[in-house]
């Protein structure tokens, strides 16, 4: 299982953790926390806390929140596409890098980039541990290790090079899984 930070997960429904934010107290002591919601889309709603008075200042929450310690990095994200077995990675300039909460900013495009052996390692072990084959982890490089912090179980493949034919690959082996033939040969376009 990938090594990383501790992850707590607060919910409404759960009547232990029902949204109670200061339950993070003894957390936000020792490290600042990241707060985002489930359904975020380029850091929108994220807030970083660094303290208990910054935790106090948090608004009572409606819809279940993600909170995880704050990972210090090196100002890209590292954006991963993953096809089966195939990954794939894109550096882009991080949504979140500036002062939480930000206001929503244009996504930049980001640049495809070589993935190295232990960033595609950590990728392809989300995939087995979370059961998925079509999935994009968000990595960011610390001074530590690559370490996962958000994963799309169906991302934009956009960014991705040659994203049709990654995906046409991947449900032309899947497809060929299914029914006990070799997959065709498909070819790439230049």
């Amino acid at each position: 299982m990938p090594r990383g930070k501790s992850i707590f997960v607060l919910t409404e429904s759960d009547s232990q953790l029902s949204g109670q934010l200061d339950l993070m107290s003894s957390a936000v002591v020792r490290t600042p926390l990241v707060i985002k919601p489930f359904r975020s889309h380029r850091g929108k709603g994220m807030r970083l806390v660094r303290n208990l008075d910054g935790l106090t200042s948090v608004p009572p929450t409606k819809s279940p929140v993600l909170i995880q310690e704050y990972v210090k990095r090196f100002g890209e994200d590292l954006k991963e596409h993953v096809t089966g077995n195939q990954v794939t990675g894109v550096r882009k300039k991080s949504p979140t890098l500036g002062i939480y909460p930000q206001e929503e900013q244009p996504s930049q495009p980001g640049r495809s980039c070589e993935v190295g052996e232990e960033v595609k390692d950590i990728a392809l072990t989300c995939g087995e541990v979370l059961g998925l084959g079509l999935y994009g982890p968000d990595i960011l490089e610390t001074p530590d290790r690559p370490q996962v912090v958000d994963l799309n179980a169906f991302p934009s493949y956009c960014e991705a090079p040659n994203p049709a034919f990654l995906l046409a690959s991947n449900i032309d082996r899947c497809a060929s899984r299914m029914v006990g033939h070799d997959p065709m040969v498909l070819a790439a376009a230049d």
